[in-house]
């Protein structure tokens, strides 16, 4: 999306809310070949129609006739927001929290630039979504991204991390790990409680007291901050869910 800056918006707002109609947002796309296109969505509780738009783009045309903000040349677009209706403003997405959206950002982030969830909460100017781990990512694509952490340790053995979320509170977190064989004896406290979901391989859990545990693909398995054991493993790929009540397993 690109958002018209804020004096256009304004002059744009004025024009439209004197006609009864409720200003959306602007978009001013720049086109080297063919001039600006301003796109104008408007609303209102009876809805939208051809008219409607025809009324608003007059009025918004004198308007820009006189003010002029827009240099060189352009085209003037005016419609309803439609049923993929564009989100341009904070009261906009706390209009539609619980909502599906869709968002595309400027600039990638974790490789991804496209992003598609609920809005669970508006907190500040801070628009929060759910953290998604699609089908492609579970089978491995996950890895792909340009912030995955991959590890070599004094082993030998490989890992591969990538964080799907961490709560803004830094004890909360989420996303999957890929290792290759290995074997760790944890003679301290594991220090956080971590829930994992294996999606391939397994690993071979034999607490302090003795107790085997076999964990395989498919399986799930919770592990208490307090546990101690030895890790034994020929490779797995999980999801995992952290709690760390400090925050300091989380840094």
């Amino acid at each position: 999306m690109n958002k018209a800056p804020p004096y256009l918006t304004e002059l744009v707002r004025g024009a439209v809310e004197a006609l009864g109609y409720e200003l959306v947002g602007v978009e001013l796309l720049a086109r080297p070949k063919a001039g600006h296109l301003l796109r104008i969505y408007i609303d209102s509780e009876s809805g939208i129609g051809l008219t409607d738009c025809e009324k608003a783009s007059h009025q918004v045309s004198g308007v820009l006739e006189v003010e002029d903000p827009v240099k060189g040349e352009y085209a003037l677009e005016v419609s309803s927001p439609g049923m993929d209706r564009p989100l341009f403003e904070k009261a906009h997405f706390e209009r539609f929290v619980g909502q599906v959206a869709r968002v595309k950002l400027n600039v990638a982030l974790e490789g991804r630039s496209n992003y598609k969830g609920t809005i669970i909460e508006v907190d500040g100017d801070d628009v929060v979504l759910p953290a998604k781990i699609s089908k492609a990512d579970a089978k491995g694509q996950i890895f792909e991204r340009e912030d995955m952490t991959e590890t070599k340790h004094d082993d030998g053995h490989v890992t591969l991390d990538v964080t799907s979320l961490l709560s803004s509170d830094k004890k909360f977190a989420s996303g999957m790990y890929k290792s290759g064989k290995t074997r760790s004896e944890i003679n301290e406290p594991y220090g956080v409680d971590e829930f994992m979901y294996f999606l391939e391989g397994g690993v071979t859990l034999t607490s302090s007291d003795g107790t085997v545990t076999e964990i395989k693909a498919g399986d799930a398995v919770t592990i208490p901050k307090e546990w101690t054991g030895i890790w034994d493993t020929d490779g797995y790929t999980k999801i995992w869910v952290i709690y760390s009540a400090d925050g300091s397993g989380l840094e």
